[in-house]
């Protein structure tokens, strides 16, 4: 394998994880990020750098009650609908 070859390799295994905090004290943050959240995916999807890409959000547990501390959206490309979906929520 040559350098060149390794190097696409790399590239093509680059993947992206936002890692959000919702709880009740980010609103604001939120509401900001909802905005630009999808346009930064869109972004991805133009400049094709990463092969996936993922949100999580988590949360106070003791406000969810033992469900849904945590949610994540999943590996998908950055060109997927359910991705953005996911973003605007």
């Amino acid at each position: 394998m040559t350098n060149t070859q390794v190097d696409e390799k790399l590239i093509m295994d680059q993947y992206l994880l936002f890692n959000i905090d919702v709880t009740g004290s980010m609103s604001m943050a939120i509401q900001s990020l909802n905005q630009v959240l999808p346009e930064i995916i869109r972004m991805c999807a133009l400049t094709d750098v990463f092969q996936k890409v993922g949100i999580i959000g988590y949360g106070d547990y003791c406000n969810h009650y033992h469900d849904n501390v945590v949610v994540f959206s999943g590996w998908h490309n950055p060109y997927n609908k359910d991705l953005l979906n996911f973003a605007e929520k």
